[in-house]
C-alpha cells in the first residue's frame, strides 16, 4: 500500500452546538490511499486548536474516531482521546484501499462561553514503521459556534435538555417579571 494524498475538511458549521455538548464533529481528515498489500497504519495525528476563540475553557476532552472508508460520523470506533493538545494524538487503526476518515470532535465544556468558536486543524499524520503525510489542506476555513440551548421539543436531536434558559420569575402585585439569560 502508499499514501496517495490527504486533505482536512470542515463540516456543518450551521449546526447547533451548546455547553455540555460530547462528541461534537469539528474537522474530518481523509487519508487516500493506494494498493492494499503491506497495509498502512496510523499511529498518531498531530491537531491544534487553530481558530478557537479560548481551547482551555471550552473543550473538556478531544476525541478522534475513525470510520474507515465510510464519510459519515459515527462513534463506533475511537483511535484515540486527550485533553489537550500539546502532543499528538496517538492510535492505531489500519488504512484500507481508497478513501479513509478520521474525525476531530470535541467535548464542549459545561461552563463554555455563548458565541465562542470551536475548530481545529490537522497539521501531520504519523504512520507506523516509519513515514508521515501533511495534508494538502491543514485548516480549512469555518469554526462552529457555541450557542444558547435549544430545547428538543422544538428541534428534535440535538442533545439540549436544558428549557429555554430563564435564569428567574419573580412575581409581586401580580406582576410577572421574567429575567431571561
Amino acid at each position: 500500500m502508499v499514501y496517495d494524498s490527504s486533505y482536512v475538511f470542515q463540516g456543518d458549521t450551521t449546526r447547533h452546538v451548546s455547553t455540555g455538548f460530547i462528541d461534537v464533529p469539528v474537522i474530518g481528515l481523509r487519508i487516500d490511499t493506494r494498493g492494499v498489500l503491506n497495509p498502512m497504519i496510523v499511529n498518531s495525528l498531530s491537531i491544534n486548536s487553530s481558530g478557537c476563540t479560548d481551547f482551555a475553557h471550552d473543550v473538556s476532552t478531544v476525541k478522534v474516531y475513525f470510520t474507515g472508508s465510510d464519510s459519515t460520523f459515527t462513534t463506533n470506533r475511537l483511535f484515540g482521546t486527550t485533553t489537550h493538545l500539546s502532543a499528538p494524538v496517538s492510535g492505531q487503526d489500519t488504512l484500507s484501499y481508497g478513501p479513509n476518515y478520521f474525525w476531530i470532535a470535541y467535548d464542549v465544556s459545561d461552563t463554555a462561553s455563548i458565541g465562542n468558536k470551536l475548530d481545529a486543524s490537522c497539521t501531520q499524520a504519523t504512520f507506523a514503521g516509519g513515514g508521515s503525510c501533511t495534508p494538502s489542506i491543514t485548516n480549512p476555513p469555518g469554526a462552529l459556534t457555541i450557542n444558547y440551548c435549544i430545547p428538543e421539543f422544538a428541534y428534535a436531536n440535538t442533545g439540549c435538555t436544558y428549557g429555554y434558559g430563564i435564569n428567574s420569575v419573580v412575581t409581586s402585585n401580580a406582576i410577572t417579571n421574567i429575567e431571561n439569560m
